[in-house]
This record gives structure tokens, C-alpha cells and sequence, in this order.
């Protein structure tokens, strides 16, 4: 999952949420610019429309957020996360 201000790439967490947004506007009957066809391109890749706990404020589970930094350490070779 992409974090929501990824600053290594902003431009792309902000295209992932607004992804979401989509889907959810799309999903409440609301007007929504995503085509069947790019959620289904989504879906093929693994793209999860919500992160664990949904809403406004996501809950990342314990384990995600370790397995996350494990993939910091390995690149930074550290746990000193700024």
C-alpha cells in the first residue's frame, strides 16, 4: 500500500488515494470518474481499495507497519525512522 504523503513519490500517493476516493464515490452511487475497466487493471495487480479499519483514518495492522519497517532497514540499514 502506498502511505497517504509518501514523500519519496507524493505525485503517486496522491493518484492512489484519489483512486479510492473514486471507487468509494462509485460504491455510494455518486458520480465517479473510474472506468470498470481500471478497476479491474487495479484489481489484477493487487490494489486494495481500503486499508485495514476503512474510513477517513486508516488502521494499519501491527504487522504491516513491521513488515514496513524491516523494508526500511534493510534499504537506510538503521530502525531510526525520521
Amino acid at each position: 500500500n502506498v502511505p497517504r504523503k509518501w514523500k519519496q513519490d507524493p505525485k503517486l500517493a496522491r493518484w492512489v488515494n484519489t483512486q479510492r476516493y473514486q471507487y468509494n464515490q462509485l460504491r455510494k452511487g455518486k458520480p465517479s470518474s473510474l472506468l470498470p475497466e481500471q478497476i479491474q487493471k487495479l484489481e489484477s495487480i493487487g490494489f486494495q481499495w481500503t486499508i485495514l479499519g476503512g474510513g477517513a483514518r486508516s488502521i494499519v495492522s501491527w504487522d504491516e507497519r513491521y513488515k514496513q519497517l524491516c523494508m526500511y532497514r534493510e534499504e537506510y540499514g538503521d530502525c531510526n525512522v525520521p
